[in-house]
Parts: structure tokens; C-alpha cells; sequence
């Protein structure tokens, strides 16, 4: 019969080698592989006494549960593999603790003549070196899950894309794998915390459907980061809604959200209680549906940006105080991304007002410059209108009195009569003048522009019927009053009236339409005759430019001034031998 014995302990280990392992022996006849002999140490790694296990075979060893708790040991080393000298490591359940690794490498030892004598078994607890193994396997994940959310975060500057990339790389299985993420912003306006955007499934069979459809695509973190889409903004989904309305306001001691952001430090929550002790609010838990979280403060050094709420509402992971850590990391990049994102948006939205301002204030100046032109022309025509006006008078005062002694068969009576046709063109001429130069001078009050209209067209009915022109209106009976002046708008539509007539040969249309648009009231003036050269469109409404063979060139001028005076705006659109048509805006009040 086989001597059965314990070996004694194995030499101890070199210095650092005692660190990382410790090893047990055992010695087994290669015909029934039953445990010869082993040391005190393998005893300890199979939890077992010596009488449970000293000539016992293997099979049997596999077999039996007793309290050996290490089964597998004899079950993944078959026949093969302990006369082959195959190296194996397995894990050992020892209760709630962590795992043992062991090491196991056997080792058959042969006779002179060739034939196995006995197996070695030595079995090596490599436990430490599995844990950090697995410790920098988990940081080095870190670090590159890190490193792209960063990297995803520089990218860009879109305040939408920012939250969306710090959401998804939280909650993405190629991120942080939380279940569910909830981001709670700062807003200066009203100083408060505000539920803003949340990423997550809203139930159990949302969750499957998002994570199946996941799962098929394959995807990196880089891809998933880089996913964003702005036509589907996280704003719009179900768990966004959950948190839209909450609004926290600034000092409220009850609530975690805010202690949180103000004491810029993270709580975990485990089943409605905070790892100080506190009580989480009852409206938050109910906003949230799950008990059980994390609340990490966004911050720079500079500025408050709100909170960052995660849990695994679904898996019911716990959220160890390594996560935490992590989940602060991950904040810092994404306040440094949003502050920058904010004060861009705060940046575009100066320059885009300094952008108005500049237009306003060219526009102004242009309006100031042409003013400034145009009341120096006023001035000057005034003056020698004035001048001329006096003799004007009197020379067709003379005249006509001499037409009156002239019999009419005598041949100077037509010289006479040239003599009053031009001077009373050059009187309108002069009228026009004058006109112009008071153009600017508005006494407003409430108007009805349909009276001006109407009263316009009953002015200039004669020439209306002697054109045979067609009048056609349509007037919107709802048209509010506006403040202007009456007579200055006479004015006005006489002078397009008049025009639209002159450009028609006979039996063409003029129409005149009025209506409300937003704040502005619109009328236009449309008529069917020759139209106006494309090359003098832009020169219609300068001083002294005329089409006519007679007149100032003033009439649109003075239109011009009028409309502007009282804050509208005129613009005109022709086409020769098809009609011209002006539009006059004007605001409602």
C-alpha cells in the first residue's frame, strides 16, 4: 500500500514573489489519480483537512461537496490535462468576499525507464495579481472611455451637442453604462436649477428595444459619441419630460439637487437616503421613480452649471464610491464644455446685436447724409423759388392782360398765348418746389387712410373720365386708424395717382388695395400702362430725375419724404409695357 503522508512546506518564496502567490503541493499516483501526498498550504487553498482528501482519487474528489467548496479544481482538470502539464486558472466563490484565483499546473514526473511515476500538482493563489490585473484593466477602460469624451466634447461648441455627448457617455454601453442620466442646469434669469434634458429608457421594454437595437450596430465609443443628430434633440424624449418642470430655486436646504451644486460636492443615495444621512425630498424621488442614485455637481472655478443625476433604475447595480470618482472626472470635462458652450452662445448672440446696431446705425447715418442733402437742396429751391416767383406772377399777369387787348385774329395773340402756357408751367413747376421743401414737416394725427384715398380719387375724377381710365378698390374694412397727416397723404396719392394716369393711354386700370399685415399696414398702387425702364428704376425717387418731357422731377421725391417722415417705406416694381405697381408700408400705430 502507498505510504500516505503530509510534505512538508514548499522553501519559502523569493521577497516579491510573496506578494502575488502562494502555493500549495499535492502529489498523485498517475494509474487512479488518488492524492499521495500535500502540503499544509494546498490544505488551506481547497479549505478541506487532511483526512477529506488524502488518498481519496481524483473522480472522487470531483464528486464530493463536503466543505471543500473547490469542486471545480478536480472537475477542470480531467486525466488529460494533469498527465499533459497544462497551466489553468480558475475562480474559487469564497461567500460575499471577492473570489480566489488559483493557478493550477501539473507536472508528470517519469521513471528511469520512461514510465510516469507520479503526478505534481501545484496550485498557486494568484488572487492579488488577478486584482490588480483586473484594477489596471479597468483603469486603462477608463482612461480611454475619458480620453474620447473628451475628445468628443472639443469637437464642439453646440450647447445641444454637448449635453448630448455628456448624456450618451455616461450611459452608453461603450461608456459608463449607467441606466439612466439627468442633467439639472443653472439658469441666471430666474435663479434657479432646472430640469433641462435626461437620456435613458422610460420602462423596462423601452430599455430592451433601445439596448437590443444597440447591441446589433456594433458601434466604438467614438461612433456613438459622434452620433448626434439635430433634428432628433434629446428635449423631446419621454424621460426629458420627466424632469422638465423642475425648478429648484437657489438656497433651498431640502433639496439634494441643490446642496449639491452650491456645496459642490456629489451625494450617492441609496434606497432614499443620502450617504450623510439626509432625507432625500419626497418630489424628487417621485420625479425620478427610483430611490437609489447618484448626484454629481457640475462647476468650474468660475461658475455654478447645475448637477448630473445618474442611476440603474433597471439593472439595479449598485454605485460604488470608485463610480463616484469617475462620474466626477466625467463632470469636470462637461462643466469645462458647457461654460464654454454657454458663453459662445452669449458671445454669437453680442456680435449678432452688434451686427443690428452696425446695419441700424448705417442705416441711419445713409439717412442722416441724404437728409442733410436733401434739406440743403430744400433750402436752396426754396430760396430761388421765392426769387422766382414774384416776376413769374407778374409776367403772366401781364400777359394775360395783353392777351385781352390783342385781337384774336391778330397773328401775336398766339405768341401771347405761348407766353402764358409757359409761365404757368413754370409756376407748377415752381408749386412743386415749394412743396418739396415743406415736405418734412408732419402734423399727425389719427387717420383714416380710405378717406385720403377716396377723397384723392374724387380730386382727380376729370382726369380720370378723360382717360377713360378704369378704378378699381379693395380696401380691408378692417383696417385700423393710423396717426399721420391727412393733407401730406393727398399729397402722396395725388402725385402716384396722377402718375399711374399719365402712363396709361386710355382704357387701362388702376388699382388701389389696402391691407393688414402683422404690424404694418400695406397699400399698393397698381396700374397697367407703360411702365418704367429696368435702367431708371433705381433713379425714380432722386431730386430732379424725370421721365417726362415736362415737370420737376420732384413728385416721387416728395412721396418719398412724406412715407418716410411718418416711419414707412416705399418700393416699386415695373415692367415696361405691362404696368408699374408701388407699395407703401406704414406702420399700424
Amino acid at each position: 500500500m502507498t505510504e500516505r503522508k503530509l510534505l512538508p512546506d514548499v522553501a519559502k518564496p523569493a521577497p516579491l514573489e510573496s506578494h502575488v502567490a502562494s502555493e500549495g503541493v499535492m502529489v498523485l499516483d498517475p494509474e487512479g489519480f488518488r492524492v499521495l501526498s500535500l502540503n499544509s498550504q494546498m490544505l488551506k487553498l481547497l479549505q478541506a483537512s487532511e483526512k477529506q482528501v488524502l488518498g481519496r482519487s481524483w473522480q472522487e474528489l470531483g464528486q464530493q461537496r463536503l466543505t471543500l467548496g473547490c469542486s471545480d479544481i478536480f472537475n477542470v482538470l480531467t486525466a488529460d490535462c494533469l498527465l499533459e502539464g497544462e497551466l489553468k486558472t480558475i475562480s474559487l466563490p469564497r461567500g460575499e468576499a471577492e473570489s480566489t484565483f488559483l493557478e493550477l499546473a501539473s507536472y508528470p514526473i517519469s521513471g528511469p525507464e520512461g514510465k510516469i511515476r507520479e503526478v505534481v500538482l501545484v496550485a498557486r493563489d494568484v488572487s492579488q495579481r488577478k486584482r490588480f490585473e483586473s484594477d489596471l484593466a479597468r483603469r486603462m477602460y477608463e482612461r480611454d472611455v475619458a480620453n474620447e469624451f473628451s475628445k468628443a466634447l472639443q469637437r464642439t461648441v453646440d450647447l445641444n451637442e454637448v449635453l448630448y455627448v455628456t448624456l450618451v457617455g455616461v450611459t452608453g454601453q461603450q461608456g459608463l453604462q449607467f441606466n439612466r442620466a439627468f442633467l439639472f442646469l443653472f439658469s441666471p434669469e430666474t435663479n434657479m436649477l432646472e430640469g433641462k434634458v435626461a437620456i435613458g429608457p422610460s420602462d423596462f421594454h423601452e430599455a430592451g428595444l433601445i439596448w437590443g437595437e444597440l447591441s446589433q450596430k456594433a458601434w466604438t465609443l467614438s461612433d456613438l459619441l459622434s452620433a448626434y443628430d439635430s433634428n432628433r434633440p434629446l428635449s423631446d424624449s419621454k424621460i426629458s419630460a420627466q424632469i422638465r418642470g423642475v425648478q429648484v430655486p437657489v438656497g433651498e436646504p431640502a433639496s439634494i439637487l441643490m446642496r449639491a451644486m452650491t456645496e459642490r460636492r456629489s451625494f450617492n443615495v441609496v434606497e432614499d437616503v443620502a450617504d450623510d444621512g439626509s432625507i432625500v425630498d419626497p418630489a424628487l424621488l417621485e420625479t425620478l421613480g427610483c430611490g437609489t442614485f447618484a448626484v454629481i455637481p457640475l462647476y468650474t472655478r468660475q461658475k455654478s452649471i447645475g448637477v448630473l443625476v445618474v442611476d440603474n433604475w433597471i439593472n439595479r447595480n449598485p454605485i460604488s464610491a470608485n463610480r463616484i470618482k469617475l462620474l466626477e472626472i466625467f463632470a469636470g470635462h462637461a462643466s469645462s464644455a458647457i461654460e464654454n458652450s454657454q458663453l459662445y452662445q452669449d458671445l454669437q448672440g453680442k456680435v449678432k446685436a452688434l451686427q443690428v446696431s452696425r446695419a441700424a446705425l448705417e442705416e441711419n447715418h445713409e439717412r442722416l447724409l441724404r437728409a442733410e442733402r436733401l434739406s440743403t437742396v430744400g433750402r436752396m429751391a426754396a430760396m430761388v423759388a421765392h426769387e422766382i416767383r414774384n416776376p413769374l406772377v407778374s409776367i403772366g399777369g401781364f400777359a394775360r392782360l395783353l392777351k385781352q387787348q390783342i385781337p384774336e385774329a391778330d397773328p401775336m395773340r398766339e405768341d401771347v398765348e405761348i407766353i402764358i402756357s409757359e409761365a404757368e408751367r413754370l409756376e407748377k413747376i415752381v408749386a412743386n418746389i415749394l412743396q418739396y421743401s415743406y415736405a418734412q414737416q408732419v402734423l399727425s394725427q389719427p387717420t383714416d387712410i380710405h378717406h385720403v384715398i377716396s377723397k384723392t380719387l374724387d380730386m382727380l375724377r376729370l382726369e380720370i373720365q378723360e382717360r377713360k381710365v378704369n378704378v378699381d378698390t379693395a380696401l380691408d374694412p378692417d383696417l385700423p386708424l393710423i396717426k399721420a397727416d391727412p393733407a401730406q397723404f393727398i399729397q402722396v396719392f395725388y402725385n402716384l395717382i396722377i402718375n399711374a394716369i399719365q402712363a396709361i393711354d386710355h382704357g387701362g386700370t388702376i388699382t388701389v388695395a389696402t391691407e393688414r399685415v402683422g404690424n404694418s399696414i400695406l397699400i399698393r398702387v397698381k396700374d397697367t400702362g407703360c411702365g418704367i425702364p429696368e435702367e431708371s428704376l433705381d433713379r425714380i425717387f432722386t431730386p430732379f430725375f424725370t421721365t417726362k418731357p415736362s415737370g420737376a422731377g420732384l413728385g416721387l421725391t416728395v412721396v418719398t419724404e412724406i412715407i418716410e417722415a411718418h416711419g414707412g417705406s416705399i418700393s416699386v416694381l415695373s415692367e415696361e409695357g405691362k404696368g408699374t405697381e408701388f407699395f407703401i408700408r406704414l406702420p399700424s400705430s
